[in-house]
């Protein structure tokens, strides 16, 4: 598309102006480059320092957290050792009477043998077949018991 009429002196004189003026031009152009490239890392900077901040707060807060947490785990275990502890009581006792269980049935187990071959005795005894035998024998038989 060609340029309008009113244009072309324009870029005649804008032609003659850079070629006149261009090294100052450039040096302008780098100085406004530098320029930006400093204000971004200013800008940089004060927003590394932000996140610094931020990330310092955290820490703060998280340390609190870490504080709390060790406390509460001293709480915690020395509730667990004590009911370790109790729990190792309770074992010892229920050892304890598992032995006192297994002694009372030898000697229950015993003692209904021996009631056992006594009553087998007392089976094969011969049974008194008049009333006065039965009170003799029952007489007898008082002897071996106390009241």
């Amino acid at each position: 598309m060609p340029l309008p009429l009113f244009a072309i002196p324009f870029l005649t004189k804008a032609g003659s102006f850079i070629k006149q003026f261009w090294p100052y031009l450039l040096v302008a152009a780098a100085l406004f480059g530098v320029f930006l490239y400093w204000q971004g890392l200013q800008n940089e900077i004060k927003n590394l320092n932000a996140e610094i901040t931020r990330k310092n707060t955290e820490i703060a807060v998280l340390q609190t957290r870490l504080s709390t947490c060790e406390a509460n785990f001293t709480g915690v275990k020395g509730a667990i050792d004590t009911q370790n502890t109790a729990i190792g009581k309770v074992g010892k006792l229920v050892e304890k009477n598992q032995k006192d269980w297994k002694a009372l049935v030898g000697k229950i187990n015993s003692s209904n043998d021996e009631l056992s071959k006594r009553l087998a005795e007392i089976l094969k005894e011969s049974k008194p077949e008049t009333c006065e035998a039965a009170i003799k024998y029952l007489i007898d038989a008082r002897k071996g018991y106390s009241k």
